[in-house]
C-alpha cells in the first residue's frame, strides 16, 4: 500500500485533493481523496486506536458510527482515526484493516486515517509517578495525552464541533441528530457537552477551543490523565458543572484495555440503545406522575416517539400513578406500554394496571381523572390492549398507569404507544 505525506497551505473550495496534515507536521496518511469545503462541517469525531492483546474493537466502533447515521448526515460528519501504535508493523496492519473495511468511506473523505510522526515524542519522557501509579501505567496514560493532543490539533479546522471517542464503543441510533438537538437546547455559554458518563468518551467541544485544550494536555501530560485534565480545562473556561446528556449516546464495549494486561469492563449506566418499536399515533397530552424523576429521564420521554425513557428516582409504591391527559377525548384502538430495558431489566412495573378515564375534573391546582374503566394488568412489565373499543365504548380523556403493589426496583417506562381508531 502506498502512503505519502504533504503539508497543506490553505483550504481549496470544492477541489479534490489528498487528505493532508495541517500544522506543518509530517504525518503519514492513507492515500485517499476527499472534497475539501470552505464551509466547515458540523462535527468531527476523533478516535485514537492501538492494537490490543486479544481483542480489537475499532472496526466495530466505526461500523456502529456509520450505520447509525444517514447519508445526509455523513456530509456533515468526519471521522478521524489516529493509529497510535509505535510499532510500524502494527500500524500497517491497522491501516490495511481499515482500508479493507471502509474503502468507500475513506475514498469519499468521510474517514481520515492518520498516524503520529516520530518527532511528536521527541520530548516525551516520564519523570514523575502521580496518583501512586506504576511507571508503566503513568507512561501509558502520558502517551495518551500526546496522542489526544495531536488528534485535536489535526481536527481543529475540520468542523464546528469536535467529539472525542475511544476505539471500543458503540453508539445509539440517531446520535448525530441528538447531538445537534442537545447543542440547540443550551441557553447559555458552555465549553463541554458530555454524551457518555465514562472517562473521555463522548466529550464534545467547540473546535476553536481545541488548540488550548491540546496545549493543556501536553503541559500536564505526566501529572494528569486526560480524564482529569479535561475537567480542569472546563473549569478554567468557567464551566463549573458537567453537562451530561441523558440518556447517553455511547456505550463502552471493550474489556481489554490498550494497556497490556489491564481489564476494564466499564459500562455507562445511562445508555440504552432503544428505538421505539411501536411508534403510536400519540396525540398531544399533559403528563402527571406521583413518582420522582431521576436526572433528566423525564416523563415525556416515554411518550415521545423519539428515543428516551422515563426513569423514577426511587421505588414505586402502592397508589403511585403515571397519568396521560389528552387535550380532548380520544377514540382509542390500542395501547402498548413496555417497562424496563436491556440494561435495566429489573426496573419493570412488577404489579400495576392501566385505567381509561372518561372524564376529567379540573379543581384548583389539581386534576382528577374520573369514571375509570380497567383495561388490564401488567405482566412481566408489559401491557398490550389490542382492542380498547371492545372494553370502552366511549372516548377516553385520560390513561392512568396505577401501581398496585410496592416493589424494590425503580421504574423505567420505555415506551407508551397510543393508537387511535381510524375515524378518530
Amino acid at each position: 500500500m502506498q502512503y505519502f505525506a504533504r503539508s497543506v497551505a490553505r483550504w481549496v473550495p470544492w477541489r479534490r485533493s489528498p487528505v493532508l496534515v495541517p500544522l506543518g507536521l509530517c504525518v503519514i496518511v492513507l492515500q485517499i481523496v476527499i472534497i475539501v469545503r470552505m464551509e466547515r462541517e458540523f462535527l468531527t469525531i476523533g478516535i485514537p486506536t492501538v492494537k490490543r492483546q486479544g481483542d480489537d474493537y475499532i472496526i466495530q466502533t466505526v461500523t456502529s458510527l456509520l450505520s447509525n447515521m444517514d447519508d445526509d448526515q455523513k456530509k456533515d460528519v468526519t471521522i478521524v482515526i489516529l493509529v497510535a501504535d509505535l510499532d510500524p508493523v502494527l500500524r500497517n496492519a491497522t491501516f490495511v484493516q481499515l482500508q479493507k473495511s471502509f474503502e468507500q468511506d475513506i475514498s469519499e473523505g468521510h474517514i481520515h486515517v492518520i498516524q503520529t510522526p516520530k518527532t511528536l515524542y521527541s520530548s516525551f519522557k516520564v519523570t514523575k509517578q502521580t496518583y501512586d501509579q506504576s511507571k508503566d501505567y503513568v507512561t501509558w496514560r502520558s502517551k495518551q495525552n500526546y496522542d489526544y493532543s495531536y488528534l485535536m490539533r489535526y481536527s481543529a479546522k475540520l468542523s464546528q464541533y469536535y467529539m472525542q471517542l475511544e476505539d471500543d464503543v458503540i453508539t445509539a441510533r440517531g446520535y448525530v441528530s441528538n447531538i445537534r438537538q442537545y447543542i440547540q437546547q443550551q441557553n447559555d455559554s458552555w465549553t463541554c457537552l458530555e454524551f457518555s458518563e465514562l472517562g473521555f468518551i463522548g466529550k464534545l467541544y467547540k473546535s476553536h477551543d481545541l488548540d488550548r485544550l491540546s496545549q493543556l494536555l501536553l503541559m500536564f501530560f505526566q501529572e494528569q490523565p486526560v480524564d482529569y485534565t479535561y475537567l480542569y480545562f472546563n473549569m478554567l473556561m468557567t464551566q463549573l458543572q458537567k453537562r451530561l446528556r441523558t440518556p447517553t449516546l455511547f456505550q463502552h464495549k471493550g474489556t481489554q484495555s490498550s494497556l497490556p494486561g489491564k481489564i476494564q469492563p466499564l459500562k455507562d449506566r445511562f445508555f440504552d440503545n432503544m428505538v421505539k418499536k411501536y411508534k403510536g399515533d400519540n396525540p398531544p397530552v399533559e403528563i402527571y406522575t406521583t413518582l420522582k424523576t431521576y436526572l433528566n429521564f423525564v416523563p415525556k420521554l416515554s411518550y415521545s416517539n423519539m428515543e428516551g425513557y422515563f426513569w423514577s428516582d426511587g421505588s414505586p409504591g402502592v397508589g403511585d400513578t403515571f397519568v396521560l391527559v389528552f387535550e380532548e377525548p380520544k377514540s382509542i384502538e390500542r395501547v402498548v406500554i413496555e417497562t424496563g430495558s436491556e440494561s435495566h431489566p429489573e426496573d419493570i412495573l412488577q404489579h400495576g394496571k392501566l385505567l381509561a378515564s372518561l372524564t376529567l375534573l379540573r379543581n384548583t391546582g389539581r386534576l382528577d381523572c374520573t369514571n375509570d374503566i380497567d383495561l388490564g394488568d401488567f405482566s412481566e412489565g408489559r401491557l398490550d390492549v389490542k382492542d380498547v373499543r371492545s372494553i370502552v365504548k366511549f372516548k377516553v380523556m385520560c390513561l392512568q398507569i396505577k401501581v398496585t403493589r410496592e416493589q424494590t426496583p425503580w421504574l423505567l417506562i420505555r415506551e407508551i404507544a397510543v393508537f387511535l381508531t381510524p375515524s378518530a
